[in-house]
């Protein structure tokens, strides 16, 4: 047909019209494979950037995806968008569809969580050298009457073919090892799909904005101890029921004004159809201090475009005696830091005033401090009282410690009086006795500039360390040479093994070394230093003059070259037994 049209416009045309006609034509037909190649490539790209449509968002870790149908397994990091990091050939269940009972050598279809790591010592061989338990039957799947247990991820010392497990995920032992360093128990998501959707990165930021309004007004409802409005966000009654006991603390929190706050980290969105599932850490902050609650997980259900919790449950289940345990330790908590708070504020009342009877009821009966008891101290205080008029006590960033009847206040005092001033760092030490704080120890360390003594002290440490620098190397002990650097040391664009093994050479060609130093210069701060100096080498068959600069840094305490340089002088050179000055003194 088209040859047709081509043979007619041909033949009505001028031989110049045609002349063009065949240009135009033949340049299209150029054209025409390349139009062709890049929309394959872009269409191709396209794919490459489809993720599974289960996959909505994770705050960290990473996300396994099985995709029963094409016998693969996928893993996923989250950083804003979803990248792909493995995949690996699998094994599922001999029969088709999901799991429903025990036996039915089916693979389950939904959204679970790995709970225990077997290694080889503790399988059989037909699981291979690893196996991760995973948490099916989960809760969704026990309401749809669903049964059967100990569905894995495994390996097997088999060649692996298709559709040959159990119910078990089976895969190579290679591949199993590999899949060790992706999963975090009761953390790392497994989604079993049976035939996975792939879908555009974006497409899944509606349903990602949805999910973490809903997260976000669900934990609003909580922490402001809404009951009416929590209860909004559940299908499941009985699934809410739990809250009760939370709300009803909360609510006593806020009678006391006491404030409470709960947010959500580390989230984990998984979407399986109508189904969700939301995973994330609990962090519980009362009156200001922090405490992980443990994981909690939702399962949500999509009912006419409106989410409902149909499940709520702490991850692992244990995690929910957790909760409660951290909540209670928070009340009792914040209670004895209130208690011990209000009693700073009496004690500095009671000192300012000179009130030395109630003062000294701040005390426990067994007080000691300088090794002064309760008595010989309320004394001592009593005479700095009549020496001192207007005391002036203020207290800045007070930090306070407590547990098992014990607690700790630690700030920065600073006092003030007719004949004296100081500022410093106090630190009282309490028991709880008869339901009552008392200070039964406190010290007090004065505040002074450091800085000048800490300089010299790291001067000291690094002329120390270019002493036997310089000793290592002149008596070509290598090994304790080596020590002197840091581990990433470089120099001249080599490492510190090559640097070893080029100064090794040398020390073999060069016998009778000598260095002298001159001129040190040090200088030191935030864990660098700088050491510059003049070096004066000699050997068997080379001298030189120059200057030597090297780089320090500190690390677990102690200082290490991780820089070298040297620059030679012109026109300079030394007999091997010109006197220097030594390193010591300069």
């Amino acid at each position: 047909m088209i040859a047709k049209c081509i043979k007619d416009i041909v033949d009505i045309m001028t031989p110049s019209k045609l002349k063009y006609f065949i240009a135009t034509v033949s340049i299209l037909l150029c054209l025409s494979p390349l139009a062709f190649h890049s929309h394959a490539t872009i269409q191709a790209t396209q794919k490459q950037q489809d993720i599974p449509d289960c996959l909505v968002a994770q705050s960290s870790g990473y996300a396994i995806v099985v995709d029963k149908k094409a016998q693969k397994l996928f893993v996923y990091h989250y950083d804003g968008r979803f990248n792909k990091v493995y995949e690996t050939a699998c094994s599922t269940g001999k029969n088709q569809g999901t799991k429903m009972v025990e036996g039915d050598s089916r693979t389950p279809e939904g959204i679970y969580f790995p709970t225990k790591l077997f290694t080889d010592n503790q399988l059989s061989s037909i699981y291979g050298s690893m196996a991760f338990h995973l948490d099916y039957p989960n809760l969704l799947d026990k309401r749809t009457g669903k049964n059967g247990n100990n569905i894995w991820i495994h390996g097997t010392n088999k060649p692996l073919r298709p559709f040959q497990s159990n119910g078990c995920v089976t895969l190579t032992n290679k591949s199993i090892k590999h899949l060790f360093i992706y999963i975090k128990l009761n953390k790392t998501p497994v989604i079993i799909e049976k035939s996975v959707k792939w879908i555009p990165q974006d497409t899944r930021l509606i349903t990602k904005n949805r999910l973490e309004h809903f997260l976000n007004s669900w934990i609003k409802a909580i922490a402001e101890g809404d009951v009416k409005a929590l209860s909004s966000f559940y299908d499941d009654k009985e699934s809410n029921k739990q809250n009760h006991k939370l709300i009803g603390q909360i609510n006593n929190w806020k009678t006391a004004d006491i404030p409470f706050s709960l947010q959500p980290g580390d989230i984990s969105i998984l979407k399986q159809g109508e189904f969700a599932v939301i995973l994330f850490n609990q962090v519980l902050s009362l009156d200001n201090i922090t405490r992980s609650g443990g994981y909690r997980k939702l399962f949500l259900k999509e009912n006419q475009s409106r989410w409902l919790v149909v499940g709520d449950v702490f991850q692992p289940p244990a995690a929910k005696k957790l909760f409660a345990d951290t909540l209670s330790t928070l009340d009792r908590t914040v209670t004895d830091h209130r208690a011990i708070g209000q009693l700073i504020e009496k004690w500095v009342h009671f000192w300012k005033s000179g009130d030395m009877e109630n003062y000294r009821s701040c005390y426990a009966p067994d007080f000691r401090s300088r090794g002064i008891s309760l008595n010989n101290w309320i004394s001592y205080k009593t005479g700095l009282k009549k020496r001192n008029k207007n005391i002036h006590i203020r207290i800045e960033n007070i930090k306070i410690t407590s547990g098992r009847g014990r607690g700790l206040a630690a700030f920065t005092q600073k006092y003030s009086s007719s004949n004296y001033s100081a500022v410093g760092t106090k630190k009282l030490r309490f028991k709880k006795a008869d339901g009552e704080w008392k200070i039964y120890r406190e010290t007090w360390t004065a505040m002074k500039d450091t800085r000048p003594d800490r300089i010299a002290s790291e001067h000291r440490a690094i002329r120390q360390l270019i002493e036997k620098w310089v000793q290592f190397w002149e008596s070509g002990d290598m090994e304790n040479y080596r020590l002197c650097y840091a581990p990433d040391f470089r120099s001249r664009g080599m490492n510190l093994g090559n640097w070893i093994f080029y100064k090794t050479g040398l020390k073999k060609r060069n016998k009778n070394i000598r260095i002298c130093i001159e001129d040190i210069k040090i200088t030191s701060g935030r864990g660098q230093g700088l050491a510059a100096f003049t070096q004066k080498y000699s050997s068997s068959n080379y001298n030189a003059v120059g200057t030597k600069k090297l780089r320090f840094r500190k690390a677990d305490g102690e200082w290490k070259i991780y820089r070298e340089t040297w620059t030679a002088m012109k026109d300079t050179y030394i007999t091997a037994h010109k006197a220097c000055s030594d390193i010591k003194g300069k």
